[in-house]
């Protein structure tokens, strides 16, 4: 099947385990073309780094428990604002303190590849989401910057065409333009 910018999602692998971060990487790349592993990471700080950097990515996979710090230590630390969270943990005991951060989605390892289907699922669904928003906000500015255009030029009358001709309108009668 055909990818494009909206189904293909940059992701980054954070948990101090070398063996799950390997499985993980095995799993998605096995199951989840549209899902690119730009890097994985053993250490949190090097990741911050990193995203702090030249590093943009879609979705952050994040083990809880590490010990140079949690992953909620780790998400206080970076823009999470165009930025999916999936947890990967052991540990269910979290899963209500991941909610109340907003996390996309919440797997328990052993990792169940019907689990990690949900999770992409859901991917697809937020950045289809986020992308809309973000053509409706270009919309809206671009309205926003015409009108103003309009409003600044030395002469304030301007020509509409209408169906039996054109009409002269006093741009400062203009409240909003809808097309």
């Amino acid at each position: 099947r055909a990818l494009n910018a909206l189904t293909m999602f940059t992701s980054i692998i954070i948990d101090d385990e070398s063996k799950a971060r390997t499985n993980l990487r095995n799993l998605l790349n096995s199951y989840f073309e549209e899902v690119e592993i730009l890097h994985d990471y053993a250490s949190p700080k090097q990741a911050i780094e990193d995203l702090q950097g030249n590093l943009k990515v879609d979705c952050i996979f994040l083990d809880i428990e590490m010990p140079e710090m949690s992953g909620f230590d780790f998400l206080e630390r970076i823009d999470r604002s165009k930025i999916m969270v999936v947890f990967v943990t052991a540990y269910s005991s979290y899963a209500l303190k991941a909610i109340k951060q907003n996390a996309l989605d919440y797997i328990l390892k052993p990792i169940k590849i019907s689990e990690l289907k949900g999770a992409v699922a859901k991917m697809q669904d937020r950045k289809r989401l986020m992308t809309q928003r973000s053509e409706q906000d270009i919309y809206a500015s671009s309205v926003e910057a015409t009108i103003q255009s309009i409003k600044g030029k030395t002469s304030s009358k301007i020509t509409i065409p209408a169906s039996n001709g054109f009409k002269i309108i006093d741009s400062n009668d203009i409240v909003s333009i809808k097309a």
